[in-house]
């Protein structure tokens, strides 16, 4: 079973164009029209249209985004339209920038849906496949996020699905879940703990998003990096087993073989320089494999005080262009 992970959508100015009769015309058509309206829709379709997964996962920023603004409730409810002219079950959750005004529009039409359905702290079953969604307030508000980890502390999930600020992360690995997905911000795939964990961003013209093969005991993953304009998708392919140990290093450009990631991750640039070029593939490739990031999770969850887990113990440290290991990450855990 292949499962699609997509998040912050980054829409075009002109995507606030697209009106009802846009519905209506594919809807009798299932064509998406070539207008510059859809330009940016027309990238999530391929997508979908190239992946073709058995369940998708929207992991928030739908409707608006800090980059490109609010109010493309109207372009959302067109993919909406799409993926249920695919027959693809598809859940979504609540990101900080769906504002209610915005977001509350699109609602209404998934109760006359069948495969497009919001998923907020409820378990979903697809086929099998347990699904667990978190929206933002859900996981921005601490004593909120502790009430679901309360709520489902006796249930396995195949896959948990959010839109989750930094420093609330460490406390999703609580939840007895075998995936840990986020929207809202950064680009990392790691495991931890027996736990894979994916986060998602797109604010610019480069899509991040990530396929999940679970037909066996040794999950497959492909974190791709898609270059609207340039037209091209850099990806990192491995598998839970590969995650867990010796970790697949050879990154592809159009699934064939390209660089060693390492080449990426060695990159030393000064800080200011990776703030204003976070959207540079580069930036994205360099912390993508997590290594600082879930050596912090690691530490900040661990009962001992060791020295070799005192997370004290490496604070300061880098673990995107935005933000270093900090006494607010580490105190926020408990």
């Amino acid at each position: 079973m292949k499962i699609l992970t997509l998040s912050d959508f980054y829409w075009n100015a002109a995507a606030k164009q697209i009106n009802e009769n846009d519905y209506a015309v594919f809807q009798e058509t299932g064509q998406v029209l070539k207008r510059n309206r859809f330009k940016n829709l027309i990238y999530y379709c391929e997508i979908v249209e190239k992946e073709m997964p058995d369940i998708i996962l929207l992991a928030g920023d739908l409707t608006g985004d800090g980059s490109c603004g609010h109010g493309f409730q109207n372009a959302f409810t067109f993919f909406c339209y799409f993926l249920e002219h695919m027959q693809i079950p598809s859940f979504l959750v609540q990101g900080d920038n769906d504002v209610d005004e915005y977001y509350d529009q699109v609602l209404p039409l998934l109760d006359k849906f069948k495969f497009v359905k919001a998923c907020e702290n409820d378990i979903a079953d697809c086929n099998g496949v347990k699904i667990l969604g978190l929206s933002f307030l859900q996981t921005n508000r601490k004593y909120v996020l502790k009430a679901c980890i309360e709520k489902h502390k006796d249930q396995e999930i195949d896959l948990l699905f959010t839109h989750s600020p930094l420093k609330r992360r460490t406390k999703l690995f609580d939840f007895n879940a075998k995936h840990i997905i986020t929207g809202h911000f950064d680009n990392k795939l790691f495991s931890l703990d027996g736990k894979t964990f994916i986060s998602l961003s797109n604010d610019s013209d480069l899509i991040s998003y990530c396929t999940i093969e679970l037909d066996s005991k040794n999950p497959k993953y492909r974190y791709c990096l898609h270059n609207t304009q340039r037209k091209f998708t850099a990806s990192l392919n491995d598998s839970l087993e590969g995650l867990m140990g010796e970790r697949n290093a050879i990154l592809q450009i159009d699934a064939k073989p390209w660089l060693h990631i390492k080449k990426f991750e060695e990159i030393e640039a000064p800080h200011d320089w990776e703030r204003n070029n976070n959207n540079h593939i580069a930036m994205k490739l360099k912390y993508l494999r997590g290594q600082k990031y879930a050596e912090a999770v690691r530490r900040i969850r661990s009962p001992k005080v060791e020295k070799g887990d005192n997370p004290y113990g490496i604070l300061g440290e880098k673990i995107n262009p935005f933000s270093r290991v900090s006494k607010t990450m580490i105190l926020d855990y408990n």
